[in-house]
Formats: structure tokens, sequence, C-alpha cells
């Protein structure tokens, strides 16, 4: 019987599997686990990553190593790479993973999956081919979904808000029922809080993510599957960026919706005809990705902070990660969350901002008469 928590979960085979990187507390850049210099510093802030303890005198005078140093600041996180290799390990995964080879094509105009649109089907591999199409039927071919989000608990009115972030996959080859299931999500990585990062900061997390899906998609990587122990080639391409508007900003670096230049992601519009009737009803120019990504590289390759600033203020584009990616099309591929597009966008804004504040919907008066919204009550 295990007498310590450590010793149940090795057990148990419950490990993680994190790698746990050192992050500087001012500018959050990342850095490997193997320091362990007391005194080393951030190259970028110039200040101590771990925090200068006590000196232990007797420990000198015995002749023994000080006590390992501990970080100011740490992230976990795990390569997507080695998260899917664990992940093959699961019976039956691999074939519902080679599933959408097989499936017969829908009715014209039918859409049943994501596996039916054009994102899918038009996505270039590494050989200038269809990464989902006829060839390459040795390889496994994989396409993620990539989720930012962050979580802000509500413990105490009066304490500090505190916000930690999630980074994950999910495996759009897998049908829904499966999908979304705990065990094939893929957590790739955290960040700490206070506060969740600011847009230049999350990309130090996505440089080492990109770097690793470089790799995937080019190079592939060799793993045991249940139809071949030998080993069995596996790609992997991002098929979309799935986030609330502001993290979708972040990641793919947008300006968000008060910007008064590019408030928009979908298309070019300043905020004064963002709402003009010929961009409701879809009359706006559609945004350009070679201009916004020409834009940000101009963006990075200016040195000063307020140069930056002024240039983001006057086109709305910024440097990110993604763009490293030949095939990804920040544009198109970048899309708010269905949650937070629906249910906390269009339903609230229609029913809340339009409905409800308009005076459509009424509460009851004082005096007992009943209006609009008890009726809806005792609809739902």
């Amino acid at each position: 019987m295990p007498t310590t928590l450590t010793t149940a979960l090795k057990r148990l085979d419950l490990t993680d599997r994190f790698h746990v990187l050192i992050e500087c507390p001012q500018c959050r850049r990342l850095f490997k686990p193997e320091l362990v210099n007391r005194h080393i510093k951030c190259p970028e802030c110039d200040i101590p990553l771990f925090s200068q303890g006590p000196r232990n005198v007797l420990l000198r005078l015995l002749g023994r190593p000080p006590p390992t140093p501990i970080p100011k600041a740490v992230t976990p996180f795990r390569l997507l790479s080695a998260a899917l290799v664990y992940l093959l390990r699961h019976p039956g995964i691999e074939r519902e993973l080679d599933a959408w080879r097989y499936r017969p094509p829908p009715p014209p105009g039918v859409f049943r999956s994501i596996q039916d649109g054009r994102r899918w089907k038009c996505l270039q591999g590494a050989d200038d081919q269809p990464f989902f199409g006829p060839q390459g039927a040795d390889e496994l071919r994989i396409g993620v979904i990539l989720h930012v989000d962050w979580f802000s608990a509500s413990s105490s009115a009066f304490s500090a808000s505190y916000s930690s972030g999630a980074i994950s996959f999910s495996i759009p080859n897998l049908p829904p029922v499966l999908r979304y299931r705990v065990e094939n999500l893929i957590l790739s990585a955290m960040t700490d809080g206070p506060k969740e990062p600011d847009a230049e900061e999350l990309q130090h997390w996505l440089a080492l993510i990109v770097d690793d899906l470089l790799v995937l998609f080019y190079l592939g990587i060799f793993a045991p599957t249940e139809s071949r122990r030998e080993g069995r080639r596996m790609r992997v391409a991002v098929v979309c960026t799935c986030a609330d508007h502001p993290t979708m900003c972040k990641a793919a670096g947008f300006a968000d919706k008060s910007h008064n230049n590019a408030p928009c992601t979908q298309g070019d519009v300043d905020s004064d005809n963002l709402y003009s009737d010929e961009c409701l009803q879809g009359g706006c120019p559609p945004r350009s990705a070679e201009v916004h990504v020409a834009r940000a590289r101009a963006w990075q390759s200016l040195e000063d902070k307020k140069d930056r600033d002024d240039y983001f203020k006057q086109y709305g584009s910024r440097w990110s990660e993604l763009m490293r990616l030949p095939y990804y099309d920040c544009v198109a591929m970048t899309v708010v969350d269905p949650m937070h597009n629906l249910l906390l966008g269009v339903v609230k804004h229609q029913w809340y901002s339009r409905w409800i504040k308009g005076g459509t919907l009424r509460a009851d008066t004082k005096g007992g008469t009943k209006r609009e919204l008890s009726v809806l009550h005792r609809f739902l």
C-alpha cells in the first residue's frame, strides 16, 4: 500500500507527462527546465529567474551542494507530438482517426461535419497535394483545432481576480461523440496568473507549439499503432483556431472590436462603418490574409515599442507565431467558438440588448399584471 500521493500516482501510471518550463515573471518568456543556476537572469528583462533563498551556511561548511533553486514562475507544457503518440495507445482510436477516408460524400450543399467544408478539402500538404486527399493512405493524417481560453474563479467579492489559461487541441477527425471526451482532448499548455498574457506574451507559448507543428507537418513522426506495431508515419495540420473574440485576436494578430481602423477580423472596414446597412447586409469587402501577414511582418520588423504601438494603432495587425505555418490563413481559419458567438453573442445581444432593454419584452408590473417575460419563463 503506497504511503504517499506521489507513489500512488506512479503505481497507477497517472503521471501528468508535462514539462515544467521556467517563466520570466515580467516578460513571460519561457526557458528550459535544465536551468539550475540561481543567479541566472532573463536576457530581456535582466531580472533573476530564481528566488534567492536563504544561504545555508551549515551545508557549505559540510561541503554539501546547496538545495535546488526554486523558479519565481513556472508553466506546464506538453508537446502535441508526444500527446498524440500517447493517444494512439487507446484501443480503436487509429480506426476512428482514419474513418474520414471512407465516409461517403454528402449530397451537394449538405454539410454534416467540418470534414465536408472547403478548408478541410483544400488544405495543402507539404507535397502541394490536398493534405486530406486520397494520396498518402499509408500515413495517418490528423487535423487539429487549436483552443485558447482563460478562466477566472470568483471565490470572493473582496479578493483579487486570478486568471489561469489553457491551450489545448481537439481532433476533428473524430466524430463529435468521441471528439470532446476528456481522454481525446489534448491539453498542451497552461498559463499562470494572476493576469492572462497579452497578445505579445501569448506568442512565447505559441512559438513552442508552432515549432512542433512544423515538424508534424513537414516530416511527421513515427509511432506504433494498432495496425502497425513497427510504426506508422503521422502528419498533423491545424484546421482552425477556435476561441472567444479577444483571445482569437491575440492568437492571430488582430485588433479587437474597439479598434478604430480595423475592428473586424473578417471585413476591411473601420469602426464608423462597421454597423452600416452595407456591412450588415454582407457588402463589406473581405479582409485579405496576405495583407494582414505583410503588415504583421512590418510590425515585427520595428524594434521600438512606441513605433510598434503606433503601427498597430493605424493598421490593427501584429505578428503571430501561427503565421509561420505555411498553410494557415489567419482570416479564414480563425473563428469564434459557438458558445461565445451564439449563446453569449448573438442570443444575448438579441434578447437582452434589443428586446429586454428595448422594452419589447417587459417584466410584470408591481400590481401583478403579467407581461411578456413571465410568459416566456413559463414556456422555458
